[in-house]
């Protein structure tokens, strides 16, 4: 099965059984989606807790795979190795976790997935350039026409998309002016006017809500993407 969930950052105890039951379940055919702002390939070194999660993320039974978000090591990510995953590149992290390129396509059990990563950081005025914040946070022209060609040559059709910031719309929704994220925000609203989807998941607003019946914001829920079903919330609750 294939489950989607929000922003990691960084933090073991969203992995932990308190926190996600369901996962002890979980087995080498099942995928863990995080859509962005995964956090455990931050800081400007390797460290020796940051080594330790790696390793106990690499014992987990099931898969990984992340969707870049805005706060994230670009230049440590990218720096692994670069290979071929259910049809897209990606780079290998750990043996169970990869990260998604943007612009990048894959097919799992059966699914088609378009991935586009990136957003931008309100809290950059506080952060550091090359310790918490990188210039690589927003896609670039190139990232953006490799979606554009991507999603042509699938026909303009796919079963989900994987994004860490939203459409313009879901912003307007909720009130937000998109401000030096606009550019990324208006992208998305074009190319979900282009795409034939089944649902759109992203993180970015640490909120769990669901716009229009087909964008899905995620945080702390577990959504099964097989069934469209949010499995688990963080009070134990079950839909």
């Amino acid at each position: 099965m294939i489950y989607a969930t929000g922003d990691t950052h960084g933090q073991w105890e969203r992995f932990e059984q308190e926190i996600l039951p369901l996962a002890a379940e979980w087995g080498p055919d099942d995928t863990l989606l995080i859509l962005g702002d995964f956090g455990f390939v931050f800081a400007p070194e390797a460290t020796a807790a940051e080594a330790e999660n790696l390793r106990r993320m690499a014992a987990l039974p099931f898969q990984l795979a992340f969707v870049d978000g805005n706060h994230e090591n670009f230049p440590r990510i990218r720096a692994h190795p670069q290979e071929t995953w259910h049809g897209g590149p990606v780079h290998r992290i750990g043996p169970n976790l990869v990260h998604l390129e943007r612009g990048g396509r894959y097919e799992i059990e059966g699914y088609s997935f378009l991935v586009m990563g990136g957003a931008y950081s309100i809290d950059r005025p506080w952060r550091t350039p090359g310790v918490s914040w990188w210039p690589e946070e927003l896609p670039t022209d190139e990232e953006y026409a490799r979606f554009r060609r991507t999603a042509e040559a699938a026909g303009w059709q796919t079963d989900f998309v994987l994004t860490h910031a939203a459409p313009v719309s879901v912003m307007r929704t909720l009130g937000y002016r998109s401000g030096k994220e606009e550019a990324l925000n208006r992208f998305l609203e074009e190319m979900a006017g282009r795409l034939r989807f089944r649902r759109w998941y992203f993180g970015h607003l640490h909120l769990d809500r669901t716009f229009e019946q087909r964008f899905v914001g995620l945080y702390h829920q577990v959504a099964c993407l097989n069934t469209d079903r949010i499995l688990y919330l963080p009070d134990g609750e079950m839909t």
